[in-house]
C-alpha cells in the first residue's frame, strides 16, 4: 500500500518526494488518466536525471490504448550483428544503449477505467544526469513552436546547424530590444 508521502509525490512534482520513491510505493497505484500516468513518469525521470521513450503500446481493436510501457532511453543493447560487422563503409555510431532497467508499465482497468501501475523498476546501469542538464535530454526538451518553425526555415534556406543557436539568440535579443511580439 502506498504511503502518504508516495501519494503526495504522485500529486506534486516535488523533487525530494520523487527521489525517495520505491517500487512498492508505486506498483498498484491508480491514475485517473493516461496523461497523468505519463506526466508522473516524465517528472520522475526529469528529477532522477534520465530520458524516457515508449517501448510498447497496445491498443484495443477500436483503437483505444490498453497498455503502455515507458523505459529509460538507454534500455537494451545494440544487436551483435552490427557490432561484429567487418565490411563497414562508415564508422559505427557511438554505443548509447547500456542495458538500463528503469521502466514504468501501466494498464487500463476495464471496470474502473483507471490506469494501474503494473511494473515500476528503478535500477539504473548508467550515470544519471544532473538536474541542470536534464533540460537538454530529448524527452524533457521544451522547444517552443516558434523556435521549431524557425529552425525548419533555417534548414530550408541552407543554414548549417552549428549556426542555428547564434541566430536564435540574436533574434531573441532583437525581440527584447524592440519589444517585438
Amino acid at each position: 500500500m502506498p504511503t502518504n508521502d508516495a501519494k503526495t509525490s504522485l500529486e506534486s512534482s516535488n523533487p525530494l518526494l520523487l527521489k525517495g520513491l520505491t517500487t512498492s510505493d508505486i506498483v498498484g497505484k491508480e491514475f485517473e488518466s493516461f496523461e497523468l500516468a505519463k506526466s508522473f513518469y516524465f517528472n520522475y525521470a526529469n528529477v532522477m536525471g534520465f530520458s524516457v521513450r515508449k517501448d510498447e503500446v497496445r491498443h484495443y481493436h477500436k483503437g483505444c490504448i490498453k497498455l503502455c510501457h515507458w523505459v529509460c532511453n538507454k534500455q537494451g543493447y545494440r544487436p551483435k550483428i552490427w557490432l561484429e560487422k567487418v565490411d563497414r563503409v562508415y564508422k559505427p555510431y557511438a554505443i548509447m544503449l547500456e542495458g538500463c532497467l528503469a521502466s514504468l508499465r501501466v494498464n487500463l482497468q476495464h471496470d474502473t477505467r483507471k490506469w494501474v501501475v503494473k511494473e515500476f523498476i528503478i535500477e539504473y546501469t548508467h550515470q544519471l544526469t544532473s538536474n541542470y542538464y536534464t533540460q537538454f535530454l530529448r524527452s524533457h526538451g521544451n522547444a517552443k513552436g516558434s523556435d521549431v518553425a524557425l529552425t525548419m526555415s533555417l534548414r530550408f534556406v541552407g543554414v548549417k546547424r552549428d549556426r542555428w543557436h547564434g541566430i536564435i539568440v540574436m533574434l531573441d535579443t532583437l525581440e527584447n530590444i524592440y519589444k517585438i511580439k
